[in-house]
């Protein structure tokens, strides 16, 4: 992973651009991040299941409706937060 693989790289950038010290960089950003992509892809399956939903009333006879989320769009990115810089990177086009 991106964050485990250059944890040590990106702490020694911040430090000698911000003078954060690598322990409050480590756990302020780095494991901050790691919760919310655990979280994220815990919750992936349920935030992207179609929706059931009742059909108008004139196409409510032998029909059923559902909703189902899809991604668009080109600008899928992630982020890395650190204090007042972004380190920011594409990760390429949705299809």
């Amino acid at each position: 992973m991106l964050l485990d693989d250059n944890k040590d790289a990106l702490a020694q950038a911040v430090y000698n651009d911000l003078r954060k010290p690598r322990n409050e960089f480590i756990l302020g950003e780095i494991l901050t991040t790691l919760e919310d992509i655990n979280h994220s892809l815990e919750h992936l399956d349920k935030w992207t299941k179609d929706e059931y939903t009742t059909p108008s009333f004139i196409n409510r006879v032998g029909t059923t409706c559902h909703m189902r989320k899809e991604p668009k769009g080109e600008n899928t990115k992630t982020n890395i937060l650190t204090g007042n810089t972004t380190i920011t990177k594409k990760l390429g086009r949705s299809k």
